[in-house]
């Protein structure tokens, strides 16, 4: 073979050898990547135990069982949710979403039976309704002795409640819940934040004219109707055991205990 044939013959060979390379490499990049599936990462929601109890007796007789609350997230993730209307004329919010989020930066949306109704007498935004309920139960009876005025909540960061969590912001990531102008609002508890509710709000009470002396216990519940996808469904409320006295009109006479029954604890612990 001559040397010309044989450098011709070298050429062909480091040709084959190129596009061989070239084509493992547009293999190599179209092949799927291995990754590991991505994890929703859910909200948790819990009540902390009620605070600040108070008897106010109004201009009418009635008197009104107060008390702060609390709501806070101690799951992996955010609670968002987002709620819309088609113009400002819409006295509700129907189309509301809640998002969740997950470990590879991605979000889904999940459609929701809540609503959404502006509120005034003080509060001047947004609420879900209904997103959180109080009841007053006789120690020994199964029925319902009363149930809180509060029909609805607007809640975003504003009491760092579980600083001590994994992943949660230092500063509030969800500062409001809307104008009586807006289409749409976005709200949401950060993962270790909590919303206050004090006992002084306008709504923030359960009526207790009717009620005879004896023994209650006074259940918080955050979402009682499960609207909102969470990490664990049955550590939303907290139960406190409340002493009603012979004299109502006597305040120092009433007696709160906290029993913590079914509330997780702020560590976001089982």
């Amino acid at each position: 073979m001559s040397k010309a044939t044989r450098e011709q013959a070298s050429g062909i060979r480091k040709q084959r050898m190129c596009s061989l390379v070239l084509w493992f490499i547009c293999v190599w990049n179209m092949a799927p990547a291995h990754t590991l599936a991505a994890t929703d990462l859910f909200p948790d929601l819990i009540m902390a135990p009620v605070r600040d109890t108070f008897l106010e007796t109004t201009s009418d007789g009635r008197r009104l069982l107060r008390f702060t609350v609390e709501i806070v997230n101690v799951g992996s993730g955010p609670l968002e949710v987002q709620g819309s209307r088609a113009s400002i004329n819409d006295a509700l919010m129907t189309n509301v979403k809640q998002r969740i989020y997950n470990s590879s930066g991605g979000v889904r949306e999940l459609t929701t039976p809540a609503t959404m109704s502006f509120a005034r007498d003080g509060h001047n935004h947004w609420h879900v309704t209904n997103l959180e309920r109080y009841e007053l139960t006789p120690i020994g009876n199964p029925a319902s002795a009363g149930i809180g005025a509060k029909s609805g909540f607007c809640f975003f960061d504003n009491d760092h409640a579980g600083a001590q969590l994994p992943n949660t912001p230092t500063q509030p990531q969800y500062p409001g819940c809307g104008t009586q102008q807006s289409v749409s609002v976005v709200m949401g508890l950060s993962i270790g934040w909590g919303d206050v509710y004090q006992w002084d709000l306008p709504d923030q009470y359960i009526d207790v004219t009717s009620l005879t002396p004896g023994e209650y216990l006074l259940t918080s519940t955050a979402d009682p109707d499960n609207w909102f996808a969470e990490l664990n469904e049955t550590n939303n409320h907290t139960v406190s055991t409340i002493t009603i006295p012979v004299d109502p009109s006597s305040p120092s006479e009433w007696r709160i205990f906290l029993c913590q029954v079914m509330m997780a604890p702020v560590t976001g612990q089982p």
